[in-house]
């Protein structure tokens, strides 16, 4: 089963994906993104952080499900 959590920045994705994984044994699939790692971020927590040539080079090999451009051109992609 695959569940997407779509929304707006501060709606609260996160939270609820937080919540989900520790109520049910899922995982979430990671997303790609070209933004700056913030200070209580890490690698793949809770991002894949790419710049923006090797978000490039995966989206031509057909790596991510979907992509999108946000905020002032930067990437993200699952």
């Amino acid at each position: 089963m695959l569940i997407c959590v779509l929304g707006v920045s501060g709606a609260g994705k996160n939270t609820l994906i937080e919540r989900l994984t520790k109520k049910w044994d899922i995982e979430m699939m990671p997303t790609a993104t070209t933004r700056e790692m913030r200070p209580h971020e890490f690698q793949t927590r809770p991002y894949v952080f790419l710049s923006k040539k090797e978000f490039e080079k995966k989206k031509k090999r057909g790596e991510f499900f979907e992509t999108c451009e946000v905020h002032k051109g930067t990437m993200m992609g699952t």
